[in-house]
């Protein structure tokens, strides 16, 4: 199995992905596009651009420690890795090139895996994908909320957050 897994990574390269449109700060292009797949299919209220989801969790994971950037960048590649897809739902293609019905049902092996990486990984995946969509101002109308108003600018020389004299 695992040399047919091998096999399927050679001549089964990556799909089609969806690239970025701006510098990246933590995704490599590729688990880019792996991630904008997975968005397609977790975020599936009208008008989601997977694009810009994708580009929002590449923001925040600015801020997460590096061992942390590594894991999600693993994770992903983990997810797109037709070795791990024979070992694990006895698939010899890539997750970029599979059928959405076929990506859903990866997605969902995940979801209900007795190995808790898979069921943790899908969660963090899907967690960053809707955070990243919903946080966005612009499709806060697609679920009935007004766009948030904005943090208030507090000066250097404010005495916010200090006690009362």
């Amino acid at each position: 199995m695992l040399l047919l897994g091998s096999v399927g990574l050679l001549a089964f390269p990556s799909g089609d992905l969806a690239r970025p449109t701006r510098a990246l700060a933590v995704l490599t292009p590729r688990a880019f596009g792996v991630l904008a797949a997975i968005a397609k299919r977790v975020v599936t209220v009208e008008g989601a651009d997977a694009v810009a989801i994708v580009h929002g969790v590449d923001d925040a994971l600015r801020f997460a420690n590096a061992q942390t950037q590594g894991d999600i960048v693993a994770l992903l590649m983990l997810f797109e890795n037709a070795l791990a897809g024979v070992l694990f739902d006895a698939r010899f293609m890539p997750f970029t090139r599979l059928s959405p019905q076929k990506q859903d049902s990866v997605l969902d092996s995940w979801r209900r895996s007795s190995v808790d990486i898979r069921r943790t990984g899908y969660s963090a995946l899907k967690q960053m994908c809707l955070a990243a969509h919903y946080i966005n101002p612009d499709n806060c109308s697609s679920f009935g909320y007004p766009p948030p108003l904005p943090y208030p600018v507090v000066s250097d020389d404010s005495k916010f957050g200090a006690p009362p004299s």
